[in-house]
């Protein structure tokens, strides 16, 4: 049995630039490991879990690519990992429009758009004292050590490179959700 499932763009498989890897394994017990477990142990993996979907269904995360393909991958994949209020922007402008009306807790935002790039993107964040403190995932192909350097720089929380799986996703958000207030 196979316990990997693919998810990529299926509209248009000529343009799909991403590619991820979803373990549910990764993500739910599986049911060997849960006959070897005592009831009481169960109990209190379960209400770990229903604690961490409540805190995840009260964080807003907004999605900014220009690539439609992509931010429906993330949302996807965001869903799976129990984020259900997403918010999806086109560009940075686009971002920095709803922002105003929709305030997120976590931005994740991909480096190379036209117009304005991830880094201005998050240069405009850093420019406005309601926005400066949320935290930004950098998720982009760019992968050369001078490119990480200028994202830290810049101010970005994390970054990841393209492609990634759900169960790497699922790490940057815990990690930056567990440091920010």
């Amino acid at each position: 049995m196979c316990n990997l499932i693919s998810a990529c763009c299926v509209q248009w498989p000529h343009r799909c630039h991403a590619f991820l890897v979803i373990k549910p394994s990764s993500i739910k017990m599986s049911s060997q490991r849960a006959d070897r477990q005592s009831k009481g142990q169960l109990r209190a993996h379960r209400e770990a879990d229903m604690e961490g979907q409540e805190k995840s269904k009260d964080i807003r995360i907004m999605i900014v690519d220009d690539f439609a393909g992509m931010r429906t991958i993330l949302k996807h994949t965001l869903h799976l990992l129990g984020y259900d209020r997403i918010v999806e922007a086109r560009g940075g402008q686009d971002a920095l429009l709803k922002l105003k009306t929709e305030p997120c807790n976590l931005i994740i935002s991909d480096w190379s758009m036209p117009n304005m790039t991830g880094l201005e993107f998050l240069s405009a964040l850093k420019e406005d004292p309601q926005l400066k403190q949320v935290p930004f995932l950098m998720i982009t192909a760019k992968s050369e050590r001078s490119n990480v350097i200028e994202a830290a720089h810049a101010g970005v929380t994390h970054y990841m490179i393209k492609p990634f799986s759900a169960e790497a996703l699922q790490k940057k958000l815990e990690s930056i959700l567990r440091v920010t207030p």
